[in-house]
Order: C-alpha cells, then sequence, then structure tokens
C-alpha cells in the first residue's frame, strides 16, 4: 500500500539507524526504494548489508540531485501512497500507520504531514517544530510568509496526484527547493493537505546535510521561487 522513498547521499554515519526506523514500523505493508545519488564515503556498503526483501536499492555512482532520484524512485513505486523518509532523519514507530490511516478515512486528502522532534548529530532531541499548518489556507499564507508549510520527511502523499501535477520539479534553478515548489503546485491547484498534530518523525540537524551545506543557493532558489508566483498572482 505505501511505498517509502529515501535518496542518499554520504549518510554513512545515519543509514542505518534511519533504515531500522523504517523496517520497525507497526504498519509492515510496504517497500522501501531507497535511492544512492553517488555517495564516496560507506553509505552504500551498509544499506546491502540489509537482508530484507522490502528494500529496493538504487545504487549511482554519479551524483543528479534529490528531486532526480526521487522521481526516478516514484516511477517504479508499487504503492498507491508515497512516503518520504531522509536517510539521515527517523520515522517512529507509528507513523506509517497514523499517516495511512488519516490518507484512508480522507478520501479528499492528498497530502498528509506531521510535527516533527528536532535531533543533534548525535540523536539527542534539541527542540520541537510545531509550526505547520492544519489547511490549505494558513499553508498558502505561510509559503507568502517565506516558510516552507510541510516538514518533507514527515510527508505522505497519494502518488497519481503527484503524477498529475508534474512531479518534483527538475529545473536547476529550483532543484533545492523541490519539495516546496511540489508543495506550492499542489496547493495552489487545490490539492488538500492535512498536518497531523503529533510529533512522527526526528528531523535530524546535520551540519554537513544538504540543508546547511548550500544555505546561500538554497536562500535564493527559495527567492527566485516566491518571486516566480508572485508574478503569476498565486501569492
Amino acid at each position: 500500500m505505501i511505498t517509502i522513498i529515501t535518496t542518499v547521499y554520504n549518510c554513512g554515519k545515519y543509514i542505518k539507524e534511519s533504515i531500522d526506523s523504517i523496517l520497525t514500523q507497526v504498519f509492515d505493508d510496504f517497500e522501501l526504494i531507497i535511492v544512492n545519488d553517488g555517495s564516496t564515503d560507506d553509505t552504500s556498503e551498509i544499506i546491502r548489508s540489509f537482508d530484507d526483501d522490502r528494500i529496493i536499492f538504487i545504487d549511482h555512482e554519479e551524483n543528479a540531485g534529490i528531486p532526480i532520484r526521487a522521481n526516478e524512485a516514484i516511477d517504479i513505486a508499487k504503492g498507491d501512497y508515497i512516503a518520504i523518509h531522509d536517510g539521515d532523519d527517523i520515522s517512529l514507530p507509528l507513523r506509517l500507520s497514523v499517516e495511512f490511516s488519516t490518507l484512508k478515512s480522507d478520501k479528499s486528502l492528498f497530502c498528509v504531514g506531521s510535527y516533527a522532534i528536532i535531533i543533534d548529530d548525535n540523536s539527542n532531541e534539541i527542540d520541537r517544530w510545531r509550526h505547520p499548518p492544519t489547511n490549505n489556507n494558513d499553508m498558502i499564507n505561510m509559503i507568502a510568509r517565506g516558510k516552507n508549510p510541510v516538514i518533507n520527511p514527515s510527508s505522505m502523499f497519494k502518488k497519481s496526484d503527484f503524477n498529475k501535477v508534474g512531479k518534483y520539479t527538475t529545473e536547476k534553478k529550483f532543484q533545492l527547493v523541490h519539495d516546496l515548489e511540489l508543495w506550492g503546485k499542489c496547493l495552489f491547484s487545490g490539492l488538500r493537505f492535512c498536518t497531523i498534530e503529533i510529533p512522527l518523525v526526528k528531523y535530524r540537524i546535520n551540519n554537513n546535510g544538504l540543508t546547511f551545506g548550500r544555505t546561500l543557493e538554497m536562500r535564493k532558489s527559495h527567492h527566485l521561487l516566491l518571486g516566480k508566483w508572485r508574478e503569476e498572482g498565486k501569492l
């Protein structure tokens, strides 16, 4: 019923704990597609050490970027629902069960997300995020204020609607904000979102990760995307 998508790049320090958090979910009717995007550390070797037939591993030597690899994985996904899970984050045991039940109980929903526990490099809790809004209007207002309305690695959405809106962008200038670009075009097209007001994931503050390694580039991409939407009259 569910396909979990994990794109990884040099996540050797965290990937075992991350995969374990998926394999020990209460809900177990899933496949886990992991795409290695040209890692240069031991990420690939650690992934291959797992012996679980729910794991599908795609190993690339070249780095192409998260949206390209995520689209590739979703294209072959068998699940009706796609859950995003990052290689340095942790999904809490009830995550898949709660999100799946929410989507099944309200057929009008496209996507659900949740709050998050913020953890440091050693998996210690340092904060909590309770900011994602619970309805579409507040989410659009949050975008207009320059913030992302969904914690990406907490999200689960319908594959069919994802394909209809054009998947993740592969425009180079927006690739670093591919998740925001997706949420925006889905919200503007009227697809319904919901935030579950409990933490279902642990989001790692990783000083070696994409968010911190390319902050200035991400801010520029974010600014360009908001400018595009404002010119189009969507914000």
